[in-house]
């Protein structure tokens, strides 16, 4: 048998294996860093256009807002090279990080999430203020002139430069090249929320070097006004924001931007043309938006809609220059939020609320919408309207209102006054016992009235309202806590108020009284504490001022209060002594020992008694078992529960506020005594004041 012998390499081999290895692995590194630096530079470039697309945004709104000239006074001539290789100076300007940031043009997140600590450079038109380019890299950037990487901007010498630098833009300023194609349609957006803006993106159906398109953006009124609200250039894909209408001081009302052109409150639409030069040739194309409103949510003959703070402050035709007949009719579609965190806040921080004044107005309806946090605090202000004239307002909530004002005419949270107005299901609450003691209501009418509901109500119509709040303070000619006073017929019925303290010079805790035997309250109550007032009246006050035989007529109603600081030889406990005659004999109020007493025709009841006179003489408010009558003061929890009255509207929780706490819970309940005796027996003593119903006059009567 044949053998073989063990066979290797020899050495000229493995060099020769070696060698070959080597140069494959040679090829291989350097395509992988090669493929690493495409990378890095794709992360760049990545990068850069972030920082375009957010910086392109703010620079056109600052443009349209005219404020970019604060932009111009920071930035520097750019280094820009046309297609040409001739630089043209002034023409695109170069603004640094530091000051994009301090100006607002880039935000703090975008640079945490996108930019991680990195440099860059935007480069823009200091007229139209669009963008050209933006560099960036991860280390400092020296924006030098005799560098390729800002000349040249190619991608060799952008990453040979060091550091690398990314880069987003054309870099070109002059009419473009490349493949003819046709300009698409504008895409626009329209955003009508706490500011009015519309945005609109022009794009190009092939790729252009350099082509940047020109754009006019002009706004239409429906009575044909045309106002040119933008004009400039943008690259392709990017978006114009022009903002039409903002409350914020800094920006431009739609009043400012269209002059005397087209009626603030009109129906507008917004109309953009743009166009593009290539190969010599310029191609346009143009869209126009829908229909939308320059105030509101919108609008259709002479209802508006309002949706959210901004519309409801337009309302008021100083702030919005809506002198024309465009608000005669206004429905809430939606709730209406200015607290912490809500769209009002975000857009205007804490800027607060001026009091409505609008002639024109006849009705506003609410839908059970809410208008919560409503901060009205200018010294001028009167409530959420000023007036209220031959308007019908009703089914709407305003939840925890702050009100602080120093006026000299009367004050209120809905209004200073009505005069020929219809309330009917108006709520004004607080929405919990936290926010009972946060809200604020501090106000001084030096020749007016002050009510917590309204100030001063003539000939008017008020029924199935309420307020319920923590506190007030107040101080006028006239103090209550429903309203301050009544005149010229006015009837308010199903009401109630509810304030845990009143403090005040003078006070009803109702209403305060000026007006004549045609004025009516029925089936009402007013429950809280009463602090300082000097008269003070448990009900109403100054009925004697209207003259014998020509006080207002209450019927049906109660009053739960207690008096804090108060001489007690100034305390009526329901109403004035001149007024009782006149006040109707189906009162009560809660007997706490405190004041006058009243009279035959205005019954003294203890707790015990007042349950039982609410069930027996019909009143529609102010159930006892509804409105928590033996809790404290101060109750510990809200809402309490709805009443019957208002279960036929969608008033998922209604507020209350609760009656004093009991002094003397065994007041009037039955005694049982014990004989020692072998027999058990039982004397039962009944108290001779219980109310019983009249079957003859359906009045009250003791037995």
């Amino acid at each position: 048998m044949k053998k073989f012998g063990n066979k290797g390499f020899t050495l000229i081999e493995l060099l020769a294996v070696v060698g070959i290895m080597t140069i494959f692995t040679g090829f291989a590194i350097l395509n992988i860093n090669k493929q690493s630096e495409q990378l890095s530079l794709a992360e760049l470039d990545n990068v850069a256009r972030s920082v375009y697309l957010s910086s392109q945004s703010e620079l056109l709104s600052a443009k349209n807002m005219g404020t970019l000239s604060k932009v111009n006074e920071k930035a520097v001539d750019a280094i820009q090279e046309t297609a040409q290789g001739k630089t043209k100076p002034n023409q695109v300007q170069a603004i640094t990080k530091a000051d994009a940031i301090e100006l607002g043009i880039i935000t703090d997140s975008l640079i945490d999430s996108v930019t991680g600590g990195g440099d860059f450079i935007i480069e823009y038109h200091p007229v139209s203020g669009s963008v050209y380019g933006v560099f960036f890299a991860h280390d400092a950037l020296e924006y030098d002139e005799n560098q390729d990487a800002f000349t040249k901007r190619d991608k060799n010498s952008r990453k040979n430069h060091a550091p690398m630098v990314g880069y987003y833009g054309s870099g070109l300023i002059v009419e473009g090249s490349g493949t003819v194609g046709t300009l698409d349609k504008p895409q626009i957006e329209i955003v009508n929320e706490e500011k009015l803006s519309v945005q609109f993106t022009t794009n190009q159906t092939a790729e252009f070097s350099g082509a940047y398109i020109e754009f006019i953006a002009t706004v239409v009124g429906e009575n044909g006004g045309r106002v040119k609200v933008a004009e400039g250039v943008q690259p392709p894909h990017v978006s114009t924001t022009v903002r039409l209408d903002s409350l914020d001081p800094l920006e431009k009302q739609f009043k400012t931007i269209v002059g005397d052109t087209i009626h603030p409150g009109e129906n507008i639409v917004l109309e953009v043309e743009a166009s593009y030069t290539v190969g010599g040739k310029t191609y346009t194309s143009k869209e126009t938006s829908k229909e939308f409103n320059s105030l509101f949510a919108d609008k259709s003959g002479d209802m508006v809609d309002i949706a959210c703070g901004r519309h409801l402050q337009n309302l008021d035709t100083l702030t919005s220059g809506n002198t024309e007949n465009k608000t005669k009719n206004v429905n809430q579609i939606q709730d209406i939020d200015f607290g912490e965190g809500s769209p009002w806040n975000e857009a205007y921080l804490d800027q607060t609320f001026t009091s409505i004044e609008n002639s024109m107005m006849r009705s506003y309806q609410g839908n059970d919408k809410n208008i919560s946090d409503i901060k009205i605090i200018e010294d001028s202000s009167r409530g959420m309207f000023t007036r209220l004239d031959d308007v019908t307002i009703e089914q709407l909530n305003i939840i925890d209102p702050t009100l602080k004002s120093e006026s000299s005419a009367s004050v209120g949270i809905l209004a200073g006054e009505a005069t020929g107005a219809i309330v009917d299901n108006v709520r004004i609450y607080a929405k919990s016992a936290d926010t009972a003691k946060a809200i604020e209501f501090t106000a001084t009418a030096r020749n007016g009235s002050v009510g917590g509901f309204i100030g001063q109500v003539t000939s008017s119509l008020i029924t199935n309202s309420s307020l319920s709040l923590g506190e007030m303070n107040a101080n006028g000619k006239k103090v209550g806590t429903f309203v301050g006073a009544i005149s010229g017929g006015t009837t308010v019925e199903n009401c109630y108020s509810a304030v845990d303290d009143l403090t005040t010079t003078s006070a009803g805790g109702f209403f305060v009284a000026s007006g004549t035997k045609a004025d009516q309250i029925k089936n009402c109550y007013t429950v809280g504490n009463l602090i300082h007032g000097n008269p003070t009246k448990g009900f109403t006050g100054f009925v004697k001022s209207a003259g014998v035989g020509s006080a207002p007529k209450v019927t049906n109603s109660y009053t739960a209060v207690t008096y804090e600081g108060t001489d007690e030889n100034k305390i009526d406990a329901f109403v004035d002594a001149a007024g009782v005659k006149t006040a109707g004999d189906t009162n009560a109020y809660l007997d706490m020992e405190q004041g006058t007493p009243q009279g035959d025709q205005v019954a003294k009841l203890s707790y015990k008694q007042l349950v039982q006179w609410e069930k027996l003489s019909g009143i529609k408010v102010g159930s006892s078992t509804q409105s928590t009558a033996y809790g404290p003061v101060n109750p510990s929890a809200y809402p309490f529960d709805v009443h019957p009255m208002f279960t036929g509207a969608s008033v998922p929780n209604h507020h209350y506020g609760s009656w004093p706490e009991q002094t003397n819970p065994t007041d009037n309940d039955f005694e049982i005594i014990v004989d020692n005796g072998e027999e058990l027996t039982f004397d039962i003593v009944i108290p001779n004041d219980i109310l019983v119903p009249n079957p003859d006059d359906e009045t009250m009567s003791t037995s």
